[in-house]
C-alpha cells in the first residue's frame, strides 16, 4: 500500500501523458477529415477535454475484454494452454479443436475490414482498424516468436506488452477518430440553435466546444465555421421528451399505462 501510494503521482503523470498522446491522435484525424486547418486552433486543455468523448467507451472495451479473460480463466480453473492440453488423452487433437474458435474469428475480423469498405455504405473506420490491429498482433507475435529477437526487443514481459499493444491503441484511436469525423459528417440533424452578434443560426450541430470558440456545422450546406466566444450571445440544445411509457409497451405494446382523461365532464345548465 505505501508502494502504491508513493507511486500514485508517477502513474497519474503516466496515465495523463498517454491519454494527450492518444487524444492528438484522435484528433488530428477527426480533423484531417472536417476541417484541417482548425486543428491549430485548439489548446492543451481541449485535447484533455476532447478525450472525454471517446475515452469511456475504450474504457468499457477494454474491461470487457479483461472480464473475458478474467471468466474463462476462472472456468479453466487457472491452467494455462499447456497444462489443459497436455492433461488430455490425445493432446494434438484437443489442442487443434481449442484452436477452431480463435481461428474463426480472427479470420472474420480480418474480413471486417475489407469487407465493409466495398459493401457498407457508411465509412468503415473501426472495422478497417479492427483488421489493421489483427495483421500487427498476428507480425509482432510471428516477430517474437525468435528468441533471438524477443531477447532484444522484447526481454521483459513489460516491453513486450509495450510492443504488442501500443501500436494497437494508437490504431484502434485512429480509426475510432476518422470514423467520429464521418459520422458527423452524415449527420442531417442539428441540436443546437446558436444566436451570435453578427447572425442567428438554427438547427446546427456542434462538432467541438473550444477554448477559442464553438466549432459548429450547418447540415443544409455541410459548411464548417468557427464562431468566437465574444460573439455568442445565446445557444439553445433542442431536447427529446423522455417516453412516460415502460419499454415493454414501447416494444411490444403491453404494461401500458394509461393517459387519464383530465378533462372535466360538461355539466349541464340548471333551467
Amino acid at each position: 500500500m505505501e508502494t502504491f501510494l508513493r507511486n500514485t503521482p508517477a502513474v497519474t503523470a503516466l496515465i495523463s501523458g498517454l491519454t494527450l498522446v492518444l487524444s492528438v491522435v484522435h484528433e488530428w484525424t477527426y480533423f484531417k477529415v472536417i476541417a484541417p486547418d482548425y486543428l491549430s486552433m485548439m489548446s492543451l486543455s481541449d485535447y484533455l477535454t476532447a478525450a472525454l468523448r471517446w475515452l469511456p467507451s475504450s474504457m468499457m472495451m477494454v474491461f470487457g475484454v479483461v472480464l473475458y479473460e478474467m471468466v474463462t480463466t476462472r472456468i479453466e480453473g487457472g491452467l494455462s494452454e499447456e497444462e489443459i492440453v497436455a492433461g488430455a488423452s490425445n493432446p494434438e487433437k484437443l489442442r487443434r479443436f481449442r484452436q477452431r474458435p480463435h481461428t474463426f474469428l480472427l479470420v472474420m475480423l480480418l474480413l471486417t475490414g475489407p469487407l465493409s469498405y466495398f459493401v457498407l455504405p457508411n465509412d468503415p473506420g473501426i472495422g478497417l482498424a479492427t483488421s489493421i490491429c489483427l495483421v500487427w498482433l498476428i507480425f509482432i507475435l510471428w516477430f517474437l516468436s525468435n528468441e533471438r529477437l524477443r531477447d532484444k526487443f522484447g526481454r521483459t514481459r513489460f516491453n513486450r506488452l509495450i510492443l504488442i499493444f501500443a501500436p494497437i491503441v494508437i490504431i484502434y484511436v485512429f480509426g475510432k477518430g476518422y470514423s467520429a469525423a464521418h459520422s458527423d459528417l452524415r449527420s442531417t440533424v442539428g441540436e443546437y440553435d446558436l444566436s451570435s452578434s453578427h447572425e442567428n443560426l438554427e438547427s446546427v450541430q456542434l462538432l467541438r466546444s473550444l477554448t477559442v470558440g464553438m466549432l459548429i456545422r450547418n447540415p443544409n450546406d455541410n459548411s464548417v465555421k468557427m464562431v468566437p466566444w465574444s460573439e455568442v450571445k445565446i445557444v439553445n440544445k433542442k431536447l427529446e421528451q423522455p417516453s412516460k411509457q415502460s419499454r415493454a409497451c414501447q416494444w411490444f405494446n403491453v404494461l401500458c399505462i394509461e393517459q387519464l382523461d383530465t378533462k372535466k365532464p360538461e355539466q349541464k345548465a340548471s333551467p
